[in-house]
């Protein structure tokens, strides 16, 4: 009997369990060593009345929660984990666009606003910031708040080494978890990569040729069906 594929989850601590459910559920086995850690950055938050805040990940979410923000009264979330957790904090979701990226969620703002509107944006501070630059470019007044940074977690160093040789894949989330997999001593060797989003696999690339799957829609739902097709293991 062949053993289950092996597949790295390089999420920050607090992400991991959802994502090792899901690869247990499809037959293979997580092995979970967070890669990257988050750290919460002191913003002066305007306040959100008759304002749209734009959430481009579940940390600016609970960022915003955990400031002590008021409700917003209308929401644009990247995609439907992020808006899932707006709904779990009790905030309105007013917006999500078809495609899970900047791009789509900064053209559905513009449609949905007008010239000398206010959009509130916490982010991370290594986020592009495309969205911010297309609707400011558009007349709208973005508000910019580098509320969290994702920095590699050198607790893992170690650990990552002696995982290594065991491995068959490693799943990226962001283009900061590449970067941490590889400075903190990663190798491509023998290895194939999960990344959701082309962005990161576009980061990915900068570091290696070797096979990366990268699924259409940008969930880890999507990236674990993917490999369990590709991978025959079901």
């Amino acid at each position: 009997m062949n053993k289950p594929l092996r597949l790295l989850i390089t999420r920050a601590a607090h992400q991991q369990q959802p994502v090792a459910d899901l690869i247990r559920r499809a037959g293979m086995e997580p092995v979970s060593l967070p890669l990257i850690r988050i750290q919460m950055l002191p913003a002066q938050l305007p306040e959100p009345a008759n304002s749209w805040v734009a959430f481009t990940s579940v940390n600016s979410v609970t960022w915003w929660k955990e400031s002590g923000a008021g409700a917003p009264e209308k929401t644009a979330c990247v995609g439907e984990k992020t808006a899932h957790a707006c709904r779990e904090a009790g905030y309105p979701v007013s917006l999500v666009p078809d495609v899970y990226d900047a791009e789509h969620l900064a053209a559905a703002l513009e449609v949905a606003t007008s010239e000398g509107d206010v959009v509130l944006y916490p982010r991370s501070a290594k986020a592009r910031t495309y969205l911010r630059d297309y609707l400011m470019n558009r007349g709208r007044n973005v508000i910019d708040l580098p509320v969290y940074d994702t920095i590699p977690n050198e607790n893992g160093r170690e650990a990552l080494q002696q995982q290594l040789p065991d491995l068959d894949g490693v799943l990226f989330f962001s283009p900061t978890a590449v970067r941490a997999f590889f400075e903190l001593g990663g190798s491509d060797a023998g290895l194939f990569f999960g990344c959701v989003g082309t962005k990161t696999e576009e980061e990915l690339r900068r570091f290696t040729d070797a096979e990366a799957l990268t699924p259409d829609t940008y969930t880890a739902e999507a990236l674990i069906e993917l490999i369990s097709l590709r991978k025959g293991v079901r």
